[in-house]
């Protein structure tokens, strides 16, 4: 029986009481024949009725609350069991209850509290209910104007009117208040910002107070402050002056990495865009500026709004819980040389897709974060991923400046910390210019370069071999081979993949620099000329069979065959590649056909 939908049936006017103009109540069941169920019910709503609506200064604490109505419903249960006695014990005696039951706690709840199911984009109001976060309005507080949800959190709402209720008591309150909840979904509009004051709109640079309506689960912490026009000038103990934003060119030298931390700052702010990207701070030495620069992203989204969690972490279920009511994942150190192997779950927070919480010995739900992710590096995380969905989530941040012996200790102890700065920080980047993507610099993109062929051998090799090839058109089963033998050559500890896998990466890689075209095509005259690679690798299937001297050239001219599946070189070819698309440019490689040379 879902008692907490009988307890709304005054709608249809049958079983609830109605309260007469003397203020009397009137039961719909006779006194001495009502159930325990039905007297909880009853006298629940009567008490309630008397109470205001939600967010009206009169509404009484859960402290407040519990006495009263278990007053009330002992009251009940007193004059239920008299009318049993004089009614000659037909029936039996109802024994009184020790807490408000959990029908009560529910109905008290929806009552004295905004709650709701979250409800992730895309998905049904069924599966909300079933799946989707428990969340309270908070109204006062450090979580203002949020949305606040996580098990353990609302068990304690819970405790507020029993202390003593049991984990399984507070599951059955769950049900109860999730059932006749309103299924909502969070603020998706992105120029639409949390701060610690109210909403602040970035397009129409203003800020507007909380609103219930308006379903946040983040915020950042720091104050927005309309007159914080002016960058504070701090004096150093030494007479120097220090200000940030000079501050912000002096890390790097280097005008497009400073644009980038204040894109950086920005986006740690601005959640709700979809970045795409997880931003690494990267360097392979210390004092470079790294860790200064996480403290003050830290200050300006606050604590409660941001978490560590390694990248390797990300494949641990029970470490996403930390993810809820959060803003920003920033984390000091990854282990040197991790290995990230299941990378499913980073990928879908940086992008801000739907994923499971799990924590220990709680029911999962669905949610969708809406996180910005920077993580620390200081050698390059190993991956198995190396499809371009991974790459194009990642933007390496190098930080080569060296700070040793010159560091200012006060910046990151002191400055940083300061309201007056961070209310500047938060200004500045909220009345920039609007922008939705970040940018790239030249010494990112160099980066990952290296990044990838250090993480895919395939990449490495086809990097040191494509500006040696001779042939206008390369079959790949000879790629292959030349793959293998470049592999026992320069990564001997390393395993080469196989034909299948090779192929599809190859195609990936090949498409992504625009000069060859992949098919099925005849040699005509593209591999007329000695390719000498073959030489190079001692490529035995693909040396002339017919010839048994030493001249290079013509060991290196096989026999071909009258077609070959491959690449052909192409000087106006450009590859055209969707971003938009993760992995369709896998499925698309060029399945491997072992197409080795004509037999003699």
């Amino acid at each position: 029986m879902n008692v907490l939908a009988d307890a709304e049936s005054d709608k249809d006017g049958d079983t609830a009481p109605q309260i007469a103009a003397s203020g009397t109540v009137t039961m719909a069941m006779p006194l001495g024949k009502r159930s325990r169920e039905q007297i909880f019910r009853e006298t629940t709503e009567t008490y309630l009725a008397t109470l205001g609506a939600f967010g009206h200064a009169s509404l009484p604490t859960p402290e407040e609350l519990e006495p009263q109505l278990m007053s009330r419903i002992e009251g009940e249960f007193a004059m239920e069991n008299m009318a049993f006695r004089a009614d000659g014990g037909a029936g039996g005696r109802l024994m009184k209850p020790s807490s408000l039951p959990p029908i009560a706690i529910a109905m008290a709840m929806r009552k004295l509290f905004r709650i709701v199911v979250i409800r992730p984009s895309g998905t049904s109001e069924g599966e909300a209910r079933a799946r989707g976060m428990l969340a309270r309005y908070e109204t006062t507080g450090p979580d203002e104007g949020l949305y606040v949800g996580r098990p353990e959190y609302m068990r304690s709402i819970v405790r507020r009117f029993s202390s003593g209720m049991s984990k399984e008591g507070a599951k059955l309150v769950f049900d109860l208040v999730r059932s006749h909840a309103d299924a909502v979904e969070p603020n998706d509009n992105p120029d639409l910002i949390a701060v610690n004051n109210g909403i602040f709109d970035f397009v129409k640079k203003e800020l507007m107070p909380f609103s219930s309506e308006h379903v946040f689960l983040s915020k950042v912490r720091t104050n927005y402050d309309r007159n914080a026009v002016t960058s504070p000038i701090i004096t150093n103990p030494d007479g120097t002056e220090w200000e940030i934003v000079q501050w912000t060119v002096d890390l790097f030298d280097d005008a497009e990495r400073t644009q980038l931390l204040w894109e950086v700052l920005s986006a740690s702010v601005r959640p709700l865009v979809r970045w795409n990207k997880a931003v690494y701070p990267f360097d392979e030495d210390g004092e470079n500026g790294k860790g200064t620069f996480l403290v003050l992203v830290r200050c300006l989204v606050g604590a409660g709004s941001w978490v560590s969690i390694p990248i390797a972490d990300f494949a641990n279920k029970f470490q996403l819980a930390q993810i809820v009511n959060k803003s920003l994942v920033v984390t000091d150190e990854n282990d040197v040389g991790s290995f990230s192997d299941k990378l499913a779950n980073y990928k879908a927070v940086i992008t801000g897709d739907v994923i499971t919480i799990e924590e220990k010995f709680e029911n999962p739900y669905s949610y969708v974060p809406h996180v910005f992710v920077i993580e620390c590096l200081n050698s390059f995380p190993k991956a198995k991923d190396t499809s371009r969905s991974h790459y194009r989530r990642q933007l390496f941040w190098p930080f080569s400046k060296s700070f040793t012996g010159s560091a200012n200790s006060s910046i990151k102890e002191d400055y940083l910390t300061r309201r007056e700065v961070l209310e500047y920080v938060l200004h500045r980047v909220l009345h920039a210019e609007p922008f939705y993507k970040l940018s790239e610099p030249k010494a990112s993109r160099k980066v990952l370069g290296e990044f990838k062929n250090l993480n895919d051998p395939v990449r490495a090799c086809w990097e040191d071999i494509e500006h040696q090839l001779i042939w206008d058109l390369v079959p790949t089963a000879f790629l292959y081979e030349l793959y293998v033998a470049w592999t026992e050559r320069y990564a001997p500890n390393g395993k080469a993949v196989g034909i299948g896998e090779f192929g599809r990466r190859i195609g990936a890689i090949v498409r992504e620099t625009g000069h060859w075209e992949q098919g099925t095509y005849r040699p005509g005259t593209q591999m007329n000329e000695p390719e000498l690679l073959i030489e190079r690798f001692d490529l035995r299937n693909w040396m002339n069979p017919s010839y048994t001297g030493t001249d290079p050239s013509k060991r290196c001219q096989p026999k071909l065959l009258e077609r070959y599946r491959g690449f052909k070189r192409s000087a106006t070819w450009v590859a055209n590649v969707d971003d938009d698309d993760d992995d369709s440019d896998l499925d698309r490689a060029l399945d491997v056909d072992c197409d080795l040379p004509a037999a003699a």
